[in-house]
C-alpha cells in the first residue's frame, strides 16, 4: 500500500503513482482517498457511458482503463494492459480525481492556478492554450507561488471561493529554458502526452502553502497580438462551461447539474474574468504585463 498527500486528500493506493512522493498521512482529522484495484471491474459494470452522480461515477479511457469513483472516497480501477504507470497516474490525479472531488462538491477547471500573497489567479484554456508555460513563468517571479497545473479543484467557502493547493508537480516541454530554476530530476517521461512534454517535480520552496481566496481567472487564447480584456458577465459563461472538468451526468440527476450551475453563477458574480490573448507567432515573454495586471486586481 502507497500513501500519499495531493489536494489536500491523504491517499492511500494500491497502485504506485510516481506524479507523486510518498509521505505520511498528514493528520488523521483529515479524509482520505481509497485507491483499490479490481481486474474484473470492466466485466461487472456497465461502461458503455461515462456517468457520474454524488454517490457514484464511471469513467473509462481508451488504452488506460476503467474507473468507478464511490462517494468521494474510494476509487476502483482496472488499468489497461500495456499502460504506463505514469500515464495511467496522470488520467487517475486529473480526469479521475476531479469526479471524485466534484461528488466533494468542489468543480475542477482545466487549469493552472498561482498564489500572490494568499491571493489565488487561474489560467485556464483548451489543451495546447500554454497554461503550464504561462503558470510556470509566472511562479519565476517575485512572491508568486505555485498552486496546480492542469486540474485546479476550486470550492465555496462561508464568503469566498477558494482554490486547493494540488501537489508539485508540472509538465513542460523541453525547450522551456527555466526548467532547472524552478523544477529538479528526475523527470517523468509520457508516452501518451498530445504536446510531448515531460513531468517534472517543483522545487518545494515554490509551493503555495496558505490558504487561498480565489481573486482572478484569465481565459488563455493564441491570437496575432498580446492584449489583456476584462470581461463581462454575459460573456464568461460559455467560456466556464467550455474550460471545467464537466460532468457527465444524466438528466436524472438534476442536483449535480444544479449544484454546477449555481457554482458556476456566483463564480461569475463573485471573480474578475480576463480574455488573455497572446501572440502565436511571435511567443514572447509576456508575463511581466501579466503580473502587473493581477498586482492592479489585487491592490498588491
Amino acid at each position: 500500500m502507497f500513501s500519499y498527500l495531493a489536494y489536500d486528500l491523504n491517499i492511500l493506493s494500491e497502485i504506485e503513482i510516481p506524479l507523486l512522493k510518498e509521505s505520511e498521512l498528514s493528520s488523521l482529522e483529515k479524509s482520505y482517498i481509497e485507491i483499490k484495484e479490481n481486474k474484473f471491474l470492466s466485466d461487472e459494470i456497465d461502461f458503455t457511458e461515462n456517468t457520474l452522480d454524488f454517490s457514484l461515477s464511471k469513467f473509462y479511457r481508451k488504452g488506460v482503463g476503467y474507473f468507478v469513483i464511490e462517494n468521494g472516497k474510494i476509487i476502483y480501477f482496472q488499468k489497461s494492459k500495456g499502460c504506463s504507470v505514469e500515464d495511467f497516474s496522470r488520467t487517475l490525479l486529473h480526469q479521475v480525481f476531479a469526479r471524485l472531488l466534484f461528488q466533494k462538491k468542489y468543480i475542477c477547471f482545466h487549469a493552472g492556478c498561482i498564489s500572490i500573497q494568499s491571493q489565488g489567479f487561474l489560467f485556464t484554456g483548451l489543451s495546447g492554450s500554454g497554461k503550464s508555460t504561462l503558470t510556470s513563468e509566472m511562479i519565476k517571479k517575485r512572491n508568486v507561488k505555485f498552486v496546480s497545473e492542469d486540474t485546479t479543484p476550486i470550492f465555496k467557502g462561508q464568503k469566498n471561493i477558494r482554490p486547493i493547493i494540488s501537489f508539485p508537480f508540472i509538465k513542460l516541454d523541453k525547450k522551456f529554458k527555466e526548467i532547472n530554476e524552478i523544477a529538479r530530476l528526475p523527470e517523468i517521461k509520457f508516452k501518451r502526452d498530445r504536446l510531448q512534454r515531460n513531468g517534472f517535480f517543483l522545487n518545494k520552496e515554490l509551493l503555495a502553502k496558505k490558504p487561498l481566496n480565489l481573486r482572478g481567472c484569465f481565459f488563455l487564447e493564441w491570437g496575432t497580438k498580446n492584449e489583456i480584456k476584462k470581461l463581462a458577465k454575459n460573456e464568461i459563461f460559455p467560456l466556464l462551461l467550455a474550460n471545467l472538468f464537466k460532468p457527465h451526468s444524466s438528466p436524472k440527476n438534476m442536483d449535480c447539474e444544479k449544484f454546477l450551475l449555481e457554482f458556476i453563477g456566483e463564480f461569475i458574480d463573485s471573480i474578475d474574468c480576463y480574455k488573455l490573448v497572446r501572440n502565436k507567432e511571435k511567443q514572447v515573454d509576456f508575463s511581466d504585463e501579466i503580473y502587473k495586471e493581477i498586482k492592479a486586481i489585487s491592490g498588491i
